[in-house]
């Protein structure tokens, strides 16, 4: 016979939510591939995007459901479930929803109230990043870190902050309704400064010499934070090349009464 598998143990409330949630955003995701599609936006909802969206959604998937048991045991892996939940899934989905496949996807109820006025402050580069920032960093101060792991509905507004950052920090770098707000180096500089904010926490977990929280292991936090540097290294790293790619693929502009200019 062969070998059973072994479901991670969670409490179904822990399952169910991310579950019904990842079927609700497949489905808004489905309906508004499939309007844009319609309407003749077949490059901008090519089926690239859909893998994107689906990488996205398995991603947090994965950090919230698969890694539930494993997080309650050990720092390093609720690291990698707090950077799958609050970094790449955001990412991913950020990035297969630009342009106008966006808007066919966001309901029109929700479009109306990012279109608000205290919306519109908190989606403006500064604000979203200093409020990322502040979702990071006091998610992880111990008491309060300790205090999630001990009250389920306290660990269950960690992971939402950690994906409403998330989408704050991604929306200004993959600017998925293309505003345009960021320029070229300041959209580098503004993952540079992200960067910066993230690599300070991964110092503070690595070069502790005790452990900062109930796990009690300082060998698995420094590989916690091991493993948060590497995914921001590699997510705002492909971030970076992509941007300069893109940047120096586009024809040259020149201007008026230049001399190369036809």
């Amino acid at each position: 016979m062969g070998a059973r598998v072994r479901l991670p143990r969670a409490p179904l409330g822990d399952l169910l939510t991310p579950l019904l949630a990842a079927l609700a955003a497949g489905a808004l995701f489905a309906r508004g591939f499939a309007r844009a599609r319609g309407r003749g936006f077949l490059r901008e909802a090519g089926w690239d995007r859909a893998a994107l969206f689906a990488a996205g959604i398995l991603a947090g998937l994965l950090g919230l459901v698969l890694l539930h048991e494993a997080a309650e045991q050990r720092a390093s892996a609720h690291m990698l479930q707090h950077v799958l939940v609050g970094d790449l899934a955001p990412a991913l989905v950020l990035v297969a929803l630009r342009g106008p496949l966006l808007f066919a996807v966001v309901p029109r109820f929700m479009r109306r109230l990012l279109a608000t006025r205290p919306a519109r402050l908190v989606l403006r580069p500064g604000p979203s990043l200093a409020l990322w920032a502040a979702l990071l960093w006091t998610w992880h101060i111990p008491f309060v870190y300790d205090a999630a792991l001990a009250h389920p509905p306290l660990h269950v507004l960690e992971h939402t902050c950690f994906l409403l950052g998330g989408l704050l920090l991604w929306n200004q770098l993959a600017d998925p309704a293309r505003r345009r707000t960021l320029s070229l180096w300041g959209s580098l500089g503004y993952a540079l400064a992200a960067m910066v904010v993230a690599q300070m926490l991964v110092a503070a977990l690595v070069v502790s010499y005790r452990p900062l929280y109930a796990y009690g292991s300082a060998s698995d936090q420094s590989l916690a934070g091991l493993i948060m540097a590497l995914e921001q290294f590699a997510t705002l790293g492909a971030f970076a090349f992509f941007r300069l790619r893109s940047h120096f693929r586009l024809p040259l502009a020149l201007g008026d009464g230049h001399p190369l200019r036809v």
